[in-house]
């Protein structure tokens, strides 16, 4: 997160990125959901919990995106 930050906090100043679960109760015109996590073991992380998986996907008003590794997403 903070290294997406410093990439184009400067270049797009209206752009907010934070975690999951900084954006709980809030709302945001447009997200996209990075979810490139890769291991040998297809290990989820926090997809593996219902709200906070709920959380993610529901921030956006009117578009979401969502990209990852279709390995360990399926």
């Amino acid at each position: 997160v903070s290294l997406l930050r410093s990439l184009i906090k400067h270049k797009y100043l209206n752009v907010e990125i934070g975690s999951v679960d900084g954006f709980q109760g809030r709302e945001k015109e447009a997200v996209i959901i990075s979810l490139v996590r890769s291991n040998d073991h297809n290990d989820i992380g926090f997809l593996s919990e219902t709200r906070r998986t709920n959380v993610a996907i529901t921030r956006a008003k009117r578009h979401v995106c969502i990209i990852g590794n279709s390995e360990t997403l399926t």
